[in-house]
């Protein structure tokens, strides 16, 4: 087994279940009456009459559902778990009127109800995940928690767009596209996304207008152009010393603004091609 620690999902669902079971339960128990107390009676044989269909109430069903569920019996079965649940720490969280709030928030008996969030729950990626050790890393890492509690990333998160985006295809193919997992993985890539200089490019309001614009993108679905950034030459000249300071003068960089140099260019390349 591992540690409790590294278990922090599964404590989360282990600690609702335990809190839902106990207040299913602790309803379940008849309170003390009357006859609970005082002098003590003559025994009486008890003559309990037989339930009918009409008597037996079952509760939520959503509650039935959940203490019929996989996830359920998992946690009940799991000794470490079980061994959490029964902690007293663990009990005084069930007593903290924080997650009391939570257990009686809509939004979280919705989620809990929620036919996609169960299918999830017994989802066999989703269980390989919960026990993947780079998975538990990252839940415990700072930086992660500090990035959840970013008002920035929450706000991202609540964005439609970024929402329509994680559920695009091709966004969905890319993230799990060999050679761009390898391209998060690059050191050289890391250190990009930390420049000073990248960060404010991507706040530029001109560099956010260019990404929206669309002759640039059909630049860059342009089958000649993809020919260009994978070819060995441009990625040479790309890393030259005197190219990079050529494109750093004032001059040049007016001359790829005048009309005629442009008409020039373009012309020479149609006569290349003939």
């Amino acid at each position: 087994m591992t540690t409790s620690s590294n278990r922090t999902i599964p404590i989360i669902v282990a600690t609702f279940v335990a809190g839902v079971a106990i207040g299913y339960f602790a309803s379940s128990v008849p309170p003390a009456g009357d006859g609970m107390s005082g002098t003590v009676a003559p025994a009486e044989r008890y003559r309990a009459e037989q339930p009918t269909s009409n008597d037996i109430v079952l509760g939520d069903q959503a509650l039935v559902d959940l203490m019929q569920s996989d996830v359920f019996i998992r946690v009940m079965n799991d000794p470490d778990l079980s061994a959490m649940v029964s902690d007293a720490r663990l009990r005084g969280l069930f007593a903290n009127a924080g997650y009391s709030a939570i257990i009686g928030d809509a939004g979280f008996q919705a989620l809990a109800g929620d036919a996609g969030f169960k299918a999830l729950l017994d989802d066999a990626g989703f269980k390989a995940l919960l026990d993947d050790a780079g998975f538990k890393a990252l839940l415990d890492d700072a930086g992660f928690k500090a990035l959840l509690d970013d008002a920035g990333f929450k706000a991202l998160m609540d964005d439609a767009r970024f929402t329509a985006l994680a559920d695009d295809a091709g966004f969905k193919a890319l993230m799990n596209d060999t050679g761009f997992k390898a391209l998060l993985d690059d050191a050289g890539f890391k250190a990009l996304l930390d420049d000073t200089g990248f960060k404010a490019l991507l706040d530029d309001t001109g560099f956010k207008a260019l990404l929206d614009d669309a002759g640039f993108k059909a630049l860059l679905d342009d089958t000649g152009f993809k020919a260009l950034m994978d070819d060995a030459g441009y990625a040479a000249l790309l890393g030259d010393t005197n190219f990079n300071a050529l494109l750093g003068q004032a001059n040049f960089n007016a001359l790829f603004s005048e009309a005629n140099f442009l008409g020039a260019i373009g012309a020479y390349g149609a006569f290349s091609v003939d």
